[in-house]
């Protein structure tokens, strides 16, 4: 399976949109599995997407440095972020999660995917945590 595929099915099966991506790309990083699933939990339905925070803390596992002086890592880790933001927004139109679960029943809210409204919120959710896995792949490769 790969990695959005994994991250689709744990959201699928129960975890948050959060969890389901740090627990699938957090522990090539050393992150435990548990310890993502726990550290993300409460930060899915608020204000910003959760698989956008969990695409941030995935982001900073994968190009931050431990060094707190090392400015080249944080800004490349503030750069790659910007760049996620800047192409989940061109595909969804924004990563605010409120918006998000309100567009997913509304006529204007299709899937680019497969342009076909979405019944329930846990397949339109299923997309964005693909999107989101899928542009962390590229995004860290």
């Amino acid at each position: 399976m790969t990695k959005p595929e994994i991250a689709v099915k744990r959201f699928q099966t129960g975890y948050n949109c959060s969890q389901a991506i740090l627990s699938t790309f957090g522990t090539e990083y050393g992150v435990d599995l548990n310890i993502a699933i726990k550290i993300s939990c409460a930060t899915a339905g608020d204000l910003e997407c959760g698989a956008v925070i969990a695409s941030a803390m995935v982001l900073g596992l994968r190009h931050a440095s431990e060094n707190p002086n090392d400015r080249n890592k944080k800004e490349h880790a503030y750069h790659m972020m910007a760049e996620f933001n800047n192409r989940f927004k061109k595909h969804f139109g924004t990563t605010a999660c409120e918006e998000l679960r309100d567009c997913f029943n509304t006529s204007e809210c299709f899937s680019r995917e497969s342009n076909m409204l979405f019944e329930n919120q846990i397949g339109f959710c299923s997309i964005i945590v693909k999107f989101a896995s899928e542009l962390l792949e590229e995004i860290t490769a």
